[in-house]
């Protein structure tokens, strides 16, 4: 997630700066930092349960 907002951040910057705008309120994009880590979380979650079922013993299939 910091990667991702770090390279979103600096391609805004570089945006701005070709058509000539400022930013004037850099703390714009922490909802949507949050909204973000909030779905990352919550999908990793939801996964986690059919995850750990697939992966009891019986769970898995041999060929």
């Amino acid at each position: 997630m910091a990667l991702a907002v770090a390279g979103g951040l600096g391609v805004g910057t570089l945006l701005l700066r070709m058509i000539g705008k400022r930013v004037s309120d850099w703390g714009v994009f922490l909802p949507v930092l949050g909204v973000g880590t909030g779905l990352v979380l919550a999908v990793t979650l939801l996964s986690l349960v059919p995850l750990w079922r697939l992966m009891r013993p019986d769970g898995l299939r041999t060929e």
